[in-house]
């Protein structure tokens, strides 16, 4: 896939909750061990995850409680050589090192307790207008956060 259901950068893209939505019942039906991911430029596992956490996410402006699918990790620690076991979970693995000279992406922290934190979009992920340059188009920004407890091991270092 191009776009990604987990994500945690910050400054990139984030997670697409319309893709949970779609794609996530499916992989956990179907038992999907490994999802690979693109668009945002680093490298990002998670935890092997099934099914989601309702009613974890909050609007990101004003708190305010949003659904996110947040994704369920099967297990929610692991050490580094440690097998990964995919046999109740999906793996997704974000692997956009390259396309870029520089990392471009930062990862998202929560500010009170220091743990990964993902933007989620909500709402439609499409360019819109711009208001101040004629004929060009912007992204709009997540609308969500959540705790992004199946987020396994980030690194921005690019290929």
């Amino acid at each position: 896939m191009h776009q990604d259901a987990l994500s945690s950068s910050k400054t990139g893209n984030g997670s697409d909750n319309g893709i949970r939505e779609t794609w996530l019942p499916l992989f956990d039906k179907y038992g999907v061990d490994l999802v690979l991911c693109g668009h945002d430029h680093d490298y990002e596992r998670s935890h092997p995850a099934h099914g989601c956490n309702h009613g974890a996410g909050r609007d990101a402006k004003t708190g305010a409680p949003v659904e996110t699918l947040q994704a369920r990790p099967v297990v929610t620690s692991q050490r580094a050589n440690d097998p990964i076991d995919t046999s109740k979970g999906t793996v997704h693995l974000i692997l956009c090192g390259g396309g870029t000279s520089a990392p471009l992406d930062v990862y998202g922290t929560d500010p009170g307790n220091g743990l990964p934190q993902a933007m989620v979009f909500t709402k439609p992920n499409r360019p819109v207008a711009s208001t101040t340059t004629a004929g060009a188009f912007v992204r709009p920004t997540a609308d969500a956060v959540e705790d992004a407890i199946w987020s396994a091991q980030r690194d921005t270092g690019t290929g």
